[in-house]
């Protein structure tokens, strides 16, 4: 081999020295070392920050697991913060039936969820007697919802049912989906690769390489004999013996909803905004339910409108509800949120009932929180109480990678101060998150406050709002002595701005 390396681009061809040169050969490795150099300094951080992600969603779902006790004896959402009985909190009840997307896979404040945005909306258009529950487990089909149908209604008792549709709710189990990761762990290349990106020689090239030699396995062995990847597969459901089953699935749904007694409605539930993707998986069955009589509804046009403002969906922008989990996040809750509220409000006004035309501020409520055990109390309606674990195992830590406490407000809520006490407390900080009255939903951007030492700590967050009303709060506290509980107290503010009616 006359030369060890050729280093092409554009405007030159580097050709390095003869490799029987020793000369040659030491030149050759710094070239190659300095070029993998360059290429670590790229990559390492995106791949640090996903790997830092890939274990972030782990604990917020192990955390999901806990607090949330929706089961296949029972699928209805409840936990400590949102108990849910038959007895209803308000006079109007409404279920929404679905999978992951009702579950919350990925989502460390269950308010992000689609159903609770479409509660929030209802509220702040002024149907305040509206209360929105939800049932499903993650992966449940169509055919797994209708199976816990006649359970979850008569514990829910709704007056109103609105069916969630996902792209992969046909399954039957009949068309095969690729094991990704059983397929690549009998791969000799990959299994070297994924055992040297944990070593430190250029993680973050390796795991480049090791990223993209799955993607090559995967591409050639998928296919009806080993299993379709995702997207495709989602395609193949509504295709031959899968899709005709599934016809049979849909006529027995629109056989039992007629006899309901209540107003049911189909509602499409995109993942991100884009047609293109979309419209393929949407169409076959909306026209199906159609013909079969059964309310359904594609809100995908109005998602893509309030999303892309005319543009078309630009998939390189984040929608997942974090870098490493695809399903919505807050942008696209919110906006399938608004585009069902309008198809209530024309399609189920009787329901609503007339819309309240004062517009009182919520009162801080705190109804979800990580980690799990954090064991939050309400003691009044500006106090609670919570026993912080030794442990930070299943504390949130991102996107800072350090451990913190995260309470989430059922509505947000414009605050004028923040105390936290505790008789060990040594130093505490606290950041907050909080909803745009111009987006009507968190991006997720922190407001920051500083470092407070003593047993006592208090901040006038009312002068930083910058308009925003609370969504969550992250306290990141240290303690000097072993009891750990912690008094929280929530002052509101005059106003709510992202509540009133636009």
């Amino acid at each position: 081999m006359k030369y060890l390396l050729k280093i092409r681009s554009e405007k030159f061809v580097l050709a390095l020295l003869p490799t029987k040169s020793l000369l040659g050969l030491a030149i050759s490795l710094l070239v190659i070392t300095a070029a993998c150099w360059a290429l670590e300094t790229r990559l390492a951080p995106k791949s640090d920050r996903l790997s830092h992600w890939y274990w972030e969603d782990k604990r917020i779902n192990l955390n999901n697991e806990f607090k949330n006790y929706a089961d296949t004896s029972l699928p209805i959402w409840r936990s400590d913060g949102f108990p849910v009985t038959v007895a209803r909190k308000k006079t109007r009840r409404i279920l929404v039936l679905g999978d992951s997307f009702a579950w919350g896979d990925g989502y460390a404040n269950m308010n992000d969820l689609w159903w609770r945005q479409l509660e929030r909306e209802l509220w702040r258009r002024g149907y305040r007697q509206v209360e929105v529950i939800a049932a499903g487990l993650p992966g449940y089909s169509t055919s797994d919802q209708l199976a816990v149908l006649g359970t979850v209604l008569d514990q829910a008792k709704p007056d109103l049912l609105l069916w969630g549709y996902t792209t992969n709710d046909p399954d039957e189990g009949i068309v095969p989906i690729l094991d990704e990761n059983r397929l690549v762990r009998k791969d000799s290349l990959y299994r070297f690769l994924n055992r040297a990106s944990t070593g430190r020689l250029f993680p973050g090239l390796v795991c480049f390489l090791r990223d993209g030699r799955q993607e090559r396995v995967a591409v050639g062995a998928a296919g009806a004999k080993n299993g379709f990847r995702y997207a495709q597969w989602e395609l193949e459901l509504l295709k031959g013996e899968n899709f005709a089953k599934y016809k049979s699935t849909a006529a027995r749904l629109s056989q039992k909803v007629r006899t309901l007694g209540i107003p049911v409605f189909y509602v499409t539930l995109p993942a991100d905004p884009s047609i293109e993707y979309h419209r393929p998986r949407f169409e076959p069955v909306r026209a199906l339910y159609e013909r079969l009589g059964v309310p359904f509804f594609d809100v995908l046009d109005k998602v893509h409108s309030m999303l892309c403002s005319g543009r078309e969906a630009d998939l390189s922008v984040q929608w997942g509800i974090n870098p490493v989990n695809r399903h919505p996040g807050a942008a696209v809750t919110h906006a399938c949120a608004v585009a069902v509220c309008d198809v209530l409000e024309k399609e189920a006004a009787e329901i609503l009932e007339s819309p309240s035309i004062d517009h009182p501020d919520p009162a801080p409520i705190i109804n979800d929180w990580m980690p799990f055990d954090l064991g939050v109390e309400r003691r009044s309606d500006e106090t609670w109480t919570m026993t912080v674990p030794r442990s930070s195992k299943y504390m949130p830590r991102m996107p800072d990678d350090e451990p913190f406490l995260l309470l989430s407000l059922a509505m947000p809520v414009v605050l004028s101060t923040v105390e936290v006490h505790g008789e060990n407390l040594a130093e505490v900080s606290i950041e907050t998150t909080g909803v745009s009255p111009n987006s009507g939903f968190d991006d997720g951007s922190t407001q920051r406050y500083p470092q407070r030492n003593g047993p006592t700590a208090r901040w006038d967050v009312g002068e930083k709002s910058d308009a925003r009303a609370m969504n969550t709060l992250r306290i990141k506290p240290r303690f000097s002595g072993n009891d750990r509980v912690l008094r929280l107290r929530l002052v509101p503010g005059k106003s709510s701005p992202t509540l009133e009616v636009k």
